[in-house]
């Protein structure tokens, strides 16, 4: 069995919140006994153990000192929904309680293998297998997903504003359903004669709803990430069906392997098929699938018959033989193991547990209450880049915002190169930028730095001048040099009522010309240039003293800087003093 590791999410468990001692009545080990650790981080613990009153195994996550409302009690309210309750194909929630150790959810034990080690192995690659293994996913979604048909007939018979009673309607199917955000092989266990099993529905919520953000391979691009949003489950599954068929979409697959290229690999053998799939992960969500029973239909008018369930035999020992390792935190030595066998998905993540329990990061500075953590480099993608074209996969410094209140933010400094979409292939140069990614427990006016908000790295030619175009890189007089600079343009919250409070349906800011009296403000106080110099920058000040060229936008500060060495630190600096900062400061632009 493949226990619930967790999702890149629980890295902001790298927060260390100070944890008050409560004593309670019970322990966790008078209600469970054989106790086993299967994964742990700063809050708490996952245990596998035998329920001492039914005497039957069961998965026990238990919480503590998180700030704002734990993942654990935002996962039992989803778990206890009637439509989760009722579906076979989402784990099964059985109680929940408060001991000693804090807060615990128990959810059934699931005896099977995740989705993430039957892609490794490719035991799905057979177009009607994999044809099969999606309509069951889709199955499941058709449970749990609120009527979106219904929703729509109902909103286009609305002539003019709605009344009462439809505003009512409306929320009453909203509320009968949620999406479950997450849909990712490692949240999908199969189980013998049961089929798929849904897990981790931390990010699960109803339509429309305000739910953890993070990035994710499986989410669409242009889809917002704090909405939790139903389609963008059935863009997940479009994904993985793909997977199924051309092997993993992890960043270590060849550049060759992009997404189109799948998608007419697949077409040589079945032109409808890859049609359906187009249609699943397209872009523009005008054009995916609305609801489950749609892309259901389109999969069954295939007329695929011949299916065979994953043989989970054949891995199940090998399966087991990694656990162990994993349990016993002998992370390179799981690791060898999937590289041999080239199980990349299952590969990344044993290193995302590696990193949860060993990688708890350098401390670089603390600054107003805000400290950086450094947590090393991660490989990426596929995405898009700072310039919104495609790249396949990168690599990126991951840092860490932790507040004085235990609000967290990851931030990826990504380096990758973009794809000419017109000749499908990589152009000869990079692009860097910095992104958030995962947040948790911070203010909403802060919430949008992990969603919106990305911070440029600019090149330089080898004369330390700009760059003209991005399409002219690396020709003539644009040849790329070493060198780098980021704009430093303070981010100000805008469109604010008198009371301070945004006017319209979420928080908006834009990014200021400020003079360097400002940027310490906006910072409570800090020397601002002092601190980016410290880190390696080679010039901080107005564009035309530190890079020497003529410039339209004189009097805007940048910083200019090496990308290598402590250098590397320098573009999310920029982002801590002149966003983050700023933002949790509530600068307000006048």
């Amino acid at each position: 069995m493949r226990a619930e590791l967790p999702s890149a999410g629980w890295l902001a468990a790298a927060c260390e919140v100070g944890v008050q001692t409560h004593v309670r009545e019970k322990k966790l080990n008078d209600l469970f006994s054989d106790l086993r650790e299967i994964a742990s981080h700063a809050f708490g613990k996952t245990y596998e153990g035998i329920n001492k009153k039914t005497n039957e195994k069961s998965v026990v996550r238990v919480e503590k000192g998180r700030a704002g409302e734990s993942w654990v009690e935002r996962e039992t309210k989803i778990l206890k929904r009637t439509e989760v309750r009722s579906c076979k194909g989402a784990v099964q929630w059985l109680q929940v309680g408060e001991v000693e150790e804090g807060f615990f959810v128990e959810t059934e034990w699931l005896e099977g293998v995740s989705l993430a080690t039957i892609l490794d192995a490719k035991l799905l690659e057979k177009q009607s297998d994999a044809v099969k293994a999606t309509l069951q996913l889709l199955e499941i979604l058709n449970e749990i997903h609120p009527d979106l048909d219904a929703l729509d007939v109902l909103i286009g018979s609305i002539e003019g504003e709605p009344t009462e009673d439809q505003m009512r309607k409306i929320l009453q199917i909203r509320s009968q359903g949620i999406a479950h955000n997450h849909i990712e092989p490692s949240n999908i266990m199969w189980i013998e004669n049961r089929g798929p099993v849904l897990i981790d529905f931390n990010r699960a919520g109803e339509l429309g709803r305000i739910i953890p953000i993070r990035l994710s391979t499986y989410w669409p691009n242009k889809d917002d990430r704090a909405q939790s949003n139903p389609t963008a489950d059935l863009y997940a599954v479009g994904l993985i069906l793909l997977a199924m068929l051309t092997g993993s979409l992890n960043p270590v697959i060849g550049t060759s392997n992009t997404i189109e290229s799948r998608i007419e690999r697949v077409r040589m053998q079945n032109a409808a098929l890859a049609d359906i799939i187009a249609k699943a992960i397209s872009e523009d969500s005008s054009k995916r699938y609305r609801t489950a029973m749609q892309f259901i239909d389109s999969l069954v008018g295939l007329d695929l018959r011949v299916y065979q369930s994953p043989q989970l035999g054949s891995v199940l020992d090998l399966v087991r033989e990694v656990e162990e390792l994993v349990a016993a935190r002998k992370f390179d030595q799981a690791l060898e193991i999937c590289v041999k066998r080239e199980w990349y998905e299952t590969a990344e993540q044993i290193k995302r547990k590696k990193q949860l329990v060993f990688g708890a990061g350098h401390e670089l500075l603390n600054v107003d209450g805000v400290k950086l953590i450094y947590l090393g480099t991660r490989e990426v993608g596929p995405g898009t880049t700072g310039s919104n074209r495609p790249y396949k996969h990168g690599v990126a410094h991951v840092h860490l915002l932790r507040t004085h209140e235990g609000g967290v933010l990851e931030v990826h400094t990504v380096t990758a190169k973009p794809i000419d979409v017109e000749n499908d292939k990589e152009f000869e140069f990079f692009e860097t930028w910095v992104q958030g990614d995962l947040e948790y427990g911070l203010p909403e006016h802060v919430q949008m730095l992990a969603d919106r908000r990305r911070l440029i790295v600019n090149a330089l030619t080898k004369q330390g001048t700009f760059v003209s175009k991005l399409v002219e890189r690396g020709t003539g007089e644009n040849t790329i040099g070493d060198l780098s600079y980021c704009e430093i343009r303070q981010l100000q919250l805008k469109d604010l009522d008198t009371d301070g409070q945004p006017r319209g349906s979420r928080w908006e800011a834009s990014n200021k010309k400020v003079d360097e009296s400002q940027l310490r403000l906006g910072a409570n106080g800090t020397d601002v240039f002092e601190l980016l110099m410290r880190f390696g920058a080679l010039g901080v000040g107005q564009r035309e003293l530190v890079i020497s060229d003529g410039t339209s936008r004189k009097g805007d500060f940048c910083v200019k800087f090496k990308f290598k060495d402590d250098a590397v630190h320098v573009p999310v600096l920029v982002f801590l003093i002149a966003r983050f900062l700023p933002l949790k400061n509530k600068v307000v632009a006048h």
